[in-house]
């Protein structure tokens, strides 16, 4: 299933099923959005907003790295299980337990929406 998603005026199509790899296509061509693409848009919402500051220390910067950061940092301080946070950070699972662990989404769900504040966004 294809949702559009607008960041900023910028709209996005999501690839909510299916087989895709990519999470993000573009409207045009329905190819994978580059990295940078969603870089660009992350750091000029956050210039915007008082957030990012292109030139100056790391401390000043937020980026697609400072929301990795954040989110891993939320779900773990929110107590979300260790394999849960792979998941969704999209970890390769290299580790020998790891294949044997089986992740039902329900469950993951559930854990994500307990862990997350809604910030107004429905599931």
């Amino acid at each position: 299933m294809l949702e559009n998603i607008t960041v900023n005026d910028t709209v996005f199509m999501c690839i909510c099923s299916g087989n895709e790899k990519a999470l993000f296509v573009g409207l045009q061509n329905g190819r994978r959005i580059n990295r940078n693409v969603i870089y660009t848009v992350i750091t000029r919402s956050a210039e915007k907003n008082g957030l990012h500051v292109p030139g100056g220390h790391l401390d000043q910067k937020f980026t697609t790295r400072c929301t990795r950061h954040w989110f891993t940092t939320w779900l773990r301080r929110s107590g979300m299980d260790i394999s849960f946070i792979k998941k969704l950070r999209g970890d390769s699972m290299n580790e020998a337990v790891d294949i044997y662990n089986h992740i039902e989404l329900d469950e993951l769900k559930a854990a994500y929406l307990k862990c997350i504040p809604q910030l107004g966004v429905k599931p």
